[in-house]
């Protein structure tokens, strides 16, 4: 009986854990610029690193800021979609007008600090418009 008990609760614990979909995002900096991240409220931070991995997040809307070691008082917002069991990788780098854009590596598409959700899930959608064709 105790063998059967603990073999249900085996399952039942292996199909929750199967349930909730885990993906990790990327972020390396392309002019060597070292900075931290906060992803809903928890601050990630490696001294003088110029990229971060963060594992297990949800899928989902996640607001993440990014402060410039160098300079503390320069906070950037970005406004990402994890999708679900996957990863997300972005370049950070200046653009042309000198502002802070996350370059998405695998989509191909910037987007710009203090951006909207909306602006991330529009270029999300439309890539994967663009890979189903």
């Amino acid at each position: 009986m105790k063998k059967l008990f603990l073999i249900l609760h085996f399952i039942t614990f292996w199909l929750c854990s199967k349930a909730q979909s885990n993906a990790f995002l990327y972020i390396e900096s392309r002019n060597n610029q070292p900075f931290y991240l906060t992803i809903d409220s928890n601050r990630y931070q490696r001294h003088f690193s110029t990229l971060q991995i963060v594992p297990e997040l949800l899928e989902g809307p996640l607001l993440v800021v990014v402060q410039l070691q160098n300079q503390p008082k320069e906070v950037f917002s970005f406004h990402l979609t994890m999708p679900a069991a996957s990863h997300r990788s972005f370049l950070l780098d200046k653009n042309q007008e000198n502002q802070w854009v996350l370059f998405d590596l695998e989509r191909n598409y910037t987007l710009h600090a203090n951006n909207e959700l909306e602006e991330d899930q529009e270029q999300f959608n439309r890539y994967k418009q663009l890979r189903s064709k």
